[in-house]
Formats: C-alpha cells, sequence, structure tokens
C-alpha cells in the first residue's frame, strides 16, 4: 500500500514537471516571439493542459524521445510489478496476522489448562506428603501394638506354664 501511494505522488509529480516543461517552452517561446513582429500570443495560463498526451520537446531527438518514452514504459512496468509484489505481500501479512491471532488464543487456551494441570499436581504432592506421614505414623503404631501382643501372648503363656504347673 504504501509502494502505491509512492508511485501515485511520483505520478502526480511527473505530471507537475510535464507542466512546468510546457510552461518553460510557452515562455521560451514567448520571448523568441516578442522579439519579432508576427509575434504569436503565448497559451493563456487558464486553459488546462491535457496531461494523458506526451510532452512534444522540440530539443529532443526522435530517438531521444522514443529512448525516454520506452525508459518511461520500463518504469511503469516496475512499478505495476513492485504494487503487485506488494499487495502479495501484503496479503501475506493478512495471512501472518491470522495465524498469530490464532496462536495466541490457542496459546491462552494451554494457559488455562496448564493452571489447572500445576493446581493438581500441586494438591497431588500435598496428598503423597500426607500420605508418607500417615505411614510412618501407621509403622510406629503397628510396631507397639505388636510389642503389646508378644507381651501378651509371652505372659499368657506364662500364666499357663503356671498353672500347670501348680496342677501337679
Amino acid at each position: 500500500m504504501l509502494i502505491k501511494n509512492e508511485y501515485l505522488n511520483w505520478h502526480q509529480k511527473e505530471k507537475q514537471n510535464k507542466e512546468k516543461l510546457i510552461l518553460k517552452a510557452d515562455l521560451e517561446e514567448s520571448d523568441k516571439s516578442n522579439s519579432s513582429i508576427d509575434a504569436v500570443p503565448a497559451r493563456p495560463s487558464n486553459i488546462d493542459i491535457d496531461h494523458t498526451s506526451p510532452v512534444k520537446d522540440d530539443s529532443f531527438s526522435p530517438e531521444e524521445a522514443q529512448m525516454f518514452e520506452q525508459e518511461n514504459a520500463e518504469l511503469f512496468n516496475e512499478l505495476n510489478s513492485l504494487v503487485s509484489e506488494v499487495s502479495q505481500i501484503e496479503g501475506k501479512v493478512l495471512e501472518i496476522a491470522k495465524l498469530q491471532e490464532i496462536f495466541a488464543e490457542k496459546v491462552l487456551e494451554q494457559e488455562t489448562d496448564i493452571d489447572s494441570i500445576e493446581q493438581t499436581t500441586v494438591g497431588t504432592t500435598e496428598n503423597i506428603t500426607k500420605g508418607n506421614e500417615e505411614i510412618r505414623e501407621a509403622i510406629k503404631n503397628s510396631a507397639g501394638f505388636r510389642v503389646w501382643i508378644l507381651f501378651f501372648l509371652i505372659t499368657c503363656t506364662l500364666s499357663l506354664l503356671f498353672l500347670d504347673w501348680y496342677n501337679t
């Protein structure tokens, strides 16, 4: 879009330069004609100048004029190709912008998923820590319980042996 605007500005400047050349040629003609008796009046300034017609300057030979026209056509074609390239690039940039927008949406979706996974992981870690503490406590309690059962069984055994000895 920027190159298209630059092209339009360049084209407008070219028109202005053509106008200046025509006015300069008219002034030169009027200076020449003022010196002669059969003066031809200069072109009035209120007449609109046709910008579409090529500039006819007698100081250029036909070969030079053809060369300038060819160069102008080449420049015009080059600018047209630049405009088409810019429009293609503009389309690609718009496509990239759309893809980037989709990418940003997906990242935001993943952010919520990652936050929930993080919270689940933190909760799981806390549960594992609590579970390990309860297992340690259970091991301690079961060891004490085993000692009491062993003490009870030994006491019962000794009591039975004593009663058996006493009855005989």
